[in-house]
């Protein structure tokens, strides 16, 4: 799959400064890591095909942002879960070069997001990312929080799209496995927990400290300057 390719945006908000700050976030990835070509965003807000009800009313597969979060709603724990939803993105028709292309997908949910497939306890999560696919990102646990949304939110589109640009390197030796790869460095990348003050106090340190540590910064720079890669086999 390709490393240099658009990123669609959509989401279940529609507040433009939320969205500001995660086309910030992938501008200022890009200009860490030193990325030849610009990542276009292509901004389909809460996206709706003309043609995204059938004739009974019902939600077409991949034509509204309403049916990706239909198909992925757990109804007993009242989440969207974050893999099935992964899943519809990785999966969607819009991928194929005589569509749309290839490409990496953000959506912006304003329900809560549920961390991974057949947990018991309902476990949230701020945002659930797939390596050379995208990010879902969650405000809802975030907007309990009195900080500022945009910084909160910019944290999350860096931490996300680190991981869906290769963030952290498996091959280094500061890796924390906790729910992941993450970071074990003062950086966006290290392991946050689904609680949000945990966020708040990672946007805190990034903005003393800067987005990423020299050696995520240094992942990043390999990742793009490597060209297009394969998906990692499992």
């Amino acid at each position: 799959m390709k490393k240099l390719k658009p990123i669609n945006m959509l989401d279940t908000r529609m507040i433009r400064p939320e969205r500001a700050a995660v086309v910030d976030a992938i501008q200022e990835l890009a200009v860490l890591g030193r990325i030849p070509q610009s990542l276009p965003v292509n901004d389909f807000g809460h996206y709706r095909d003309h043609h995204w009800l059938d004739k009974s009313g019902r939600l077409r597969p991949h034509l509204s942002v309403d049916w990706y979060v239909a198909n992925a709603w757990d109804a007993k724990r009242k989440m969207v879960n974050g893999s099935v939803l992964m899943r519809s993105l990785a999966e969607e028709p819009w991928r194929r070069e005589e569509i749309f292309g290839d490409h990496y997908d953000l959506l912006i949910l304003d329900q809560e997001l549920l961390a991974e497939e057949g947990l018991e306890e309902a476990e949230s999560a701020v945002s659930v990312s797939q390596h050379l696919i995208g990010t879902i990102i969650s405000a809802s646990a975030l907007d309990r929080l009195n900080y500022d949304m945009y910084a909160l939110l910019k944290t999350a589109a860096l931490h996300g799209f680190g991981h869906a640009f290769g963030l952290p390197d498996l091959r280094r030796d500061d890796i924390d496995f906790t729910h992941g790869l993450h970071c074990r460095n003062r950086c966006v990348m290290r392991h946050a927990p689904a609680d949000a003050e945990a966020w708040q106090k990672l946007t805190e340190d990034r903005l003393v400290c800067g987005p990423l540590c020299e050696r995520c910064v240094q992942d990043l720079r390999r990742f793009f300057a490597e060209g297009d890669a394969a998906l990692p086999r499992e």
